[in-house]
């Protein structure tokens, strides 16, 4: 029996292996910008989400926040700030802290447009959120933090190895295994059917 390898099925299967290196890459490729495409639809989302908490009031509060930082700089983060203030506007105690606060402080709420404790209690009381404002506040952040956590684990390095993975697997497998148990059951039927 002569065993011997001739030319074209050299070239065949040198042309089959060309086919399943671009297969591959193409694949690579293919499954980075589906991925890209997925985080981009969760950016989307998270940013349409993100409309629902900035309000009226969450701005209010923030630009007074960032203000006051600006000239009072301190270690408070924003929820912490408003908090103290909710408790001193709640507390009553507004008129209190204005009557002992320095020249600087009473100057800034001024420029800020509260000539007067009342103004800026009221300021403060305008701008609190309701229970109401709350729960739907926790809402909206809880579908972010999901939305995010989605993100990631779509994102995820692991996430793109695991898939390319499999898609690699699968081709290697069509392309050769699979390939050679058809040829191998061809062949056996044509030597079965050559005897008889």
């Amino acid at each position: 029996m002569n065993y011997r390898i001739s030319k074209r099925t050299l070239a065949k299967e040198y042309l089959i292996l060309i086919i399943t290196i671009i297969l591959i890459v193409l694949s690579y490729f293919i499954l980075k910008m589906f991925i890209n495409h997925e985080v981009d639809k969760f950016n989307k989302q998270i940013a349409i989400t993100e409309t629902g908490l900035k309000t009226k009031k969450e701005i209010e509060r923030i630009n007074f926040f960032n203000a006051f930082n600006d000239n009072f700089p301190n270690n408070y983060s924003y929820s912490k700030f408003w908090e103290n203030l909710e408790n001193l506007a709640a507390k009553d105690s507004i008129k209190v802290k204005w009557a002992t606060w320095n020249s600087e402080v009473i100057s800034f709420n001024e420029k800020m447009g509260f000539a007067t404790h009342q103004q800026f209690k009221n300021f403060i009381l305008s701008n609190t959120f309701t229970p109401k404002e709350i729960v739907q506040r926790d809402r909206i952040t809880s579908q972010i933090i999901e939305l995010k956590a989605d993100k990631n684990s779509v994102e995820g390095k692991e996430n793109f190895d695991d898939k390319f993975k499999r898609i690699v697997i699968i081709i290697l497998f069509l392309f050769y295994p699979f390939r050679f148990l058809v040829k191998g059951l061809k062949w056996s039927l044509n030597n079965i059917s050559q005897k008889h």
